[in-house]
């Protein structure tokens, strides 16, 4: 059992980060121009209810709601840590005005998004790291992060790269983004979708 951050250090967490999780977003899907939908809420982060933490997104934690961060980043060093590597970023971003910077220990984690089971879909991410060649873990789960439905491990270098996973078809009723860095270095994670199709 993963232990978390008590009462004391989830006061320090939220006077540092303002709150740690973002309330979800509408059910609504987006729909693109040529008139396919994206099942994925804020795939692009441009909305972040908490300043720090985009809306429907995580970075620490078995599922897309677990209870706070590990134990051992529950003091100021280990919420600092969390901070400059878990990063929405405006300087830097391949579809609207930001992305999320993200570095070990932690992970992005999506809320699960509800599709029809047993449909086809394709979930895209576009992806950029700080050094060329830097392994990254695409991956995609109904909810639980140690039980992953389909994976795939993709380099990420300077310039936006998009990668894809196609699910045909897909057993469950809901799609959970996982991308995780593995190796050290920054990498940037944008315009995340989820689309019906193979």
């Amino acid at each position: 059992m993963t232990r978390h951050c008590g009462t004391r250090a989830m006061t320090m967490m939220a006077m540092m980060l303002s709150e740690m999780l973002g309330l979800a977003a509408s059910g609504a899907t987006a729909a693109h121009a040529d008139g396919t939908e994206n099942f994925q809420i804020n795939g692009s982060f441009e909305y972040a209810t908490n300043p720090d933490i985009p809306d429907s997104w995580s970075g620490a934690g078995r599922f897309y709601r677990s209870n706070g961060l590990p134990v051992e980043n529950c003091d100021e060093a280990g919420l600092r840590e969390f901070r400059e590597k878990f990063f929405l970023d405006g300087s830097n971003a391949v579809h609207g005005g930001r992305s999320m910077r993200v570095e070990r220990p932690f992970h992005l984690l999506g809320m699960p998004m509800d599709v029809p089971k047993g449909g086809d879909y394709v979930v895209s991410i576009h992806l950029r790291g700080e050094h060329a060649g830097g392994k990254v873990r695409f991956a995609v789960t109904p909810r639980d992060t140690q039980a992953l439905e389909a994976e795939t491990v993709v380099t990420a270098g300077p310039e936006w790269t998009r990668h894809e996973l196609r699910l045909d078809p897909y057993p469950h009723g809901a799609i959970s983004v996982y991308v995780v860095p593995l190796d050290a270095g920054k990498i940037w994670v944008d315009a995340i979708q989820i689309e019906a199709g193979s």
